[in-house]
């Protein structure tokens, strides 16, 4: 389990930017966004994670904190399809990092939702970046979020069938 440090908020953190392009040819890459509920109690806590990789794209009904998977929909996908999504994440700035106040985004926004962006590279992690509801200035993601989202959304064809009835 990961320890909570607190940082005081004055803390800057040096921008920068992974290029989600970089990865169309790396074997194993996916990007992925992640929608985190409202903070209520561990048994009302939703989150839906939407990944695409070269050869799929998957939704993810998540539960609790610990976000086990509680229902999954994987669609296919190829790599021209993924390659023009990777580019479309470009345009908006998917991977580019800004100067952040609070870079841990646990507590903040709790009343709203917050949201998790990741480029991955096989196991590895290379950029995961944030953003939430409550304020534009929130968070170390500096793309456009709400285009971001909805192409994220866009991306599964039973989006909004697969989360009926959740709520966040």
């Amino acid at each position: 389990m990961k320890q909570f440090t607190h940082k005081s908020t004055t803390t800057k953190t040096q921008s920068k930017l992974v290029h989600a392009a970089d990865y169309v040819d790396v074997g194993n890459s996916s990007v992925s966004w992640t929608e985190q509920g409202r903070l209520v109690g561990d048994d009302k806590r939703r989150a839906v994670r939407v990944t695409v990789s070269a050869n799929e794209r998957k939704v993810e009904l998540l539960d609790g904190y610990n976000e086990t998977v509680e229902k999954t929909v994987v669609q296919p996908n190829n790599k021209t399809a993924y390659t023009s999504f990777l580019i479309a994440l470009e345009n908006l700035h998917f991977g580019q990092e800004r100067i952040a106040k609070q870079t841990d985004e646990r507590g903040v926004c709790p009343i709203g939702q917050r949201y998790i962006y990741e480029i991955r590279a096989g196991a590895n992690q290379k950029s995961r970046l944030w953003s939430d509801s409550c304020l534009a200035t929130d968070g170390t993601f500096a793309g456009l979020a709400g285009t971001t989202r909805q192409l994220f959304k866009s991306q599964i064809t039973t989006y909004d069938k697969f989360i009926l009835g959740t709520q966040f």
